[in-house]
């Protein structure tokens, strides 16, 4: 389920008059309408999805794709505020979401076995709910498919990060000094640099035997092509740093080294990569606050 904030900013602003039917118009209570009520007018209005919207303050209610109710929430400036509800597929309530001032709680209703759907119908989540928390996380769809993309890049990403943030160190340490770069320094940066290398075609390997997702097959290609920039980076120009490092790092070769190395960072596509999958993962599918977070945790040491 994406959140409705996303939902809502995607929606397109033609607005629709309650007329008699309102909220219990059959022919839109889907997956792919909302039903919005403005707080000022009072006033409710369908919204389709789109691409953009005005909506501010007022309260919201999802549906599933057999009219059921999903999710129902708050708008406080185009935010959401206080409680988000969240549905099963027979309109029994499964979770809610307490908002406070930078944060939010989560609360998972039943103890036991849980599963979560899609607005169409297609499960989403499966867990097992103890202490009200939900534990043992099993994804479906384009979450498990982004997961499995991610889980394969993110050891070689973590090792070339350790690496350049080492070396990094060292020219710093050293720059302006006539001086040659100690033996057991070295032989760190050495190691970081084979590890690096080592995880890099791993990950090129595990990547070949993911399954390409149908409905986003640009997700593992932009994957592929940034493990093969990494290797491409250890192949060629880190190793023509670490052969500067062992001739010493006399000022010539720091300012070569410094040259190279600026050049890397200016066109390392990692992070890019990953936020561009993240918003198109968000426009394509559902994506939840639960989902949302699980995924920022999981890969917060991705980027450099």
């Amino acid at each position: 389920m994406r959140t409705i904030l996303t939902i809502l900013g995607l929606l397109t602003i033609i607005f629709y008059g309650c007329g008699d039917k309102g909220i219990n118009d059959l022919s839109r209570r889907n997956e792919n309408w909302v039903w919005f009520v403005d707080k000022k007018s009072g006033q409710g209005i369908w919204v389709p999805l789109g691409k953009n919207t005005t909506l501010e303050n007022g309260n919201y209610t999802a549906f599933y794709f057999n009219g059921k109710i999903r999710e129902k929430g708050k708008l406080v400036e185009t935010k959401h505020a206080d409680t988000t509800y969240y549905y099963d597929l027979n309109e029994k309530l499964i979770k809610y979401i307490v908002l406070i001032p930078d944060s939010s709680n989560q609360y998972y209703v039943n103890e036991g076995i849980y599963k979560a759907y899609s607005p169409k119908g297609e499960i989403s989540v499966e867990g097992i709910v103890k202490g009200h928390k939900l534990t043992e996380i099993n994804w479906h769809g384009a979450v498990d498919h982004f997961i499995q993309v991610f889980d394969a890049i993110s050891p070689a990403l973590i090792e070339f990060h350790k690496f350049a943030k080492e070396l990094k160190t060292e020219l710093n340490s050293y720059q302006g000094k006539d001086i040659i770069l100690p033996t057991n320094q070295l032989k760190i940066t050495d190691s970081l640099f084979l590890l690096s290398k080592a995880t890099t075609l791993k990950s090129l390997e595990k990547l070949k035997t993911i399954k390409t997702f149908d409905t986003m097959p640009e997700l593992k290609e932009a994957a592929i092509n940034s493990m093969v920039t990494h290797k491409n980076y250890l192949d060629n120009q880190y190793s023509e740093i670490i052969s500067f490092t062992k001739q010493g790092l006399k000022e010539n070769n720091i300012d070569k080294t410094y040259s190279i190395f600026e050049n890397i960072l200016a066109t390392d596509k990692t992070e890019s990569v990953f936020s561009k999958a993240q918003n198109d993962f968000q426009l394509k599918f559902e994506f939840d606050e639960e989902q949302g977070r699980f995924l920022a945790d999981r890969y917060k040491n991705l980027t450099y």
